[in-house]
């Protein structure tokens, strides 16, 4: 479980603005030794060029999902 977002966005190589003043998003993620790692974030922040990019790398979850 990665739930510092300097943590996800070095990960990920993936930059937001949801922190002023850092290039930060305001993500989560869980990544497994084994299977897909998943991410969790506000999914309408996202191009579909960026989702696609993501997508190959991990499953794109809603902050929401991390709960269940």
């Amino acid at each position: 479980m990665i739930s510092d977002p300097h943590a996800v966005a070095w990960t990920f190589n993936i930059r937001g603005s949801d922190v002023p003043h850092t290039p930060l998003p305001i993500s989560f993620a869980i990544v497994r030794r084994e299977g897909r790692a998943a991410l969790y974030l506000d999914g309408r922040k996202l191009s579909n060029e960026v989702r696609h990019h993501l997508e190959a790398l991990a499953d794109i979850r809603e902050p929401d999902d991390l709960a269940t």
